[in-house]
């Protein structure tokens, strides 16, 4: 099995099957495994062309600062977030990455928020002055129109957008 797996999601758009459920435990394995996975077989109305991506991957050129409003508690002791937020990159982890863990509250509201689940806590997002139209953007890559794969994790989508920037990423 490769580091970082690639899987068909093909199977999460249609009616309930075993191919399916074996895409569904991939998902599941490479989250519990190396916490990545590339996903491919997806809709053609599911915005992932080069112009969305560019327009998220905007959050990387915030300023320091404005990175560090994001912080989860990990990396800013006094923010009640655990795990949503942003965690900067670290040069002595074995990952090497920066981003943000969003969560459905980015396209769903507070309605979907739970304090007392890590998995449901409110992401702290950048506001709309620091980088206009993101959390649009970001909402709209989240819950894209009659997409919506259905699978049997009940604690975050199939289909989530963590930005994710590593050394040997390219560019948008």
């Amino acid at each position: 099995m490769p580091l970082i797996p690639r899987i068909d999601a093909s199977s999460l758009f249609g009616p309930a099957s075993e191919t399916r459920r074996e895409t569904d435990a991939a998902i599941m394995a490479a989250a519990e495994n190396s916490g990545f996975m590339t996903i491919c077989g997806l809709p053609p109305d599911v915005p992932i062309d080069r112009a969305r991506r560019r327009e998220l991957l905007r959050i990387f050129d915030l300023p320091e600062e404005a990175k560090r409003k994001l912080y989860r508690q990990k990396f800013n002791p006094s923010r009640a977030n655990i795990y949503r937020g942003w965690f900067p990159l670290q040069g002595v982890t074995a990952t090497y990455k920066e981003g943000i863990d969003i969560g459905p509250d980015c396209a769903y509201g507070v309605g979907v928020v739970e304090a007392t689940d890590p998995l449901r806590e409110a992401t702290p997002l950048p506001d709309e002055a620091s980088l206009p139209g993101w959390r649009a953007a970001a909402a709209h890559y989240f819950r894209p129109p009659s997409t919506r794969p259905t699978t049997t994790n009940t604690t975050s989508p199939a289909i989530c957008p963590p930005a994710v920037r590593t050394p040997r990423c390219a560019s948008p």
